[in-house]
């Protein structure tokens, strides 16, 4: 039944967001699951892991920013009219 829910809730998000933006909750998974076992089982994190966090947190907030960046026209636009890029 729970999966029922979840199941439910991802199709009513993807009613309203873009695939590739809602598809950037799946990296933070192991950020939350590293960081619940450390607040709620005293997990210690290695040092390892918190570089592998920190390149985790990083990509996101590179490919956010990036998705953010106005665009001048459509993409290939300049091509689809023939025009050189120089």
């Amino acid at each position: 039944a729970g999966t029922a829910f979840v199941t439910a809730g991802w199709y009513w998000l993807l009613q309203g967001s873009e695939l590739g933006r809602l598809s950037q909750v799946f990296f933070l998974v192991p950020v939350l699951g590293l960081g619940l076992a450390a607040v709620f089982y005293g997990e210690r994190v290695a040092w390892m892991q918190g570089l592998g966090l920190l390149f985790i947190v990083g990509g996101l907030a590179v490919q956010t920013l990036e998705a953010h960046t106005p665009q001048l026209g459509l993409p290939g636009s300049i091509l689809a009219r023939g025009k050189k890029v120089r």
